[in-house]
């Protein structure tokens, strides 16, 4: 919509070279070339923008999340230790309805991650040469 080729790249790389040049670390400054006029001029007003979203992820993650996790594992860990009865059926159905969900993120991961490297190393690379 804003005709960025690669904006949060480009914000990234603005923020980090910022943030090394104040530190007078220039030697991990990153060129800025790999990216078009338009990612850098749209990167210089986007990247307040997407400071704010990181730390209100970040805020969530510490507020609701993590507080969160620690009570389904609490009441997770006192379901599986009780006796056969309906909690325990209960802490058992979420503890395999959850694992589920992350098996499946790995897996279909290491699956595209392993199908990505059969079609590189499966295309030829291109002939710059122009030589046949």
């Amino acid at each position: 919509m804003l005709g960025c080729y690669d904006l949060h790249a480009a914000t990234r790389t603005l923020v980090c070279n910022q943030f090394w040049r104040t530190l007078g670390k220039e030697e991990r400054v990153v060129d800025e070339g790999h990216w078009t006029d338009r990612d850098r001029q749209i990167a210089r007003w986007y990247a307040p923008f997407a400071a704010i979203g990181l730390a209100l992820l970040t805020m969530i993650m510490v507020l609701i999340v993590i507080p969160l996790g620690t009570v389904f594992v609490h009441l997770l860990w006192q379901g599986l230790s009780g006796d056969f009865g309906l909690r325990f059926w209960d802490a058992l159905g979420s503890l395999l309805l959850n694992s589920a969900q992350i098996l499946a993120f790995v897996y279909f991961t290491i699956r595209n991650y392993v199908r990505s490297r059969r079609v590189r190393s499966a295309t030829p690379a291109p002939n710059l040469l122009g030589v046949s």
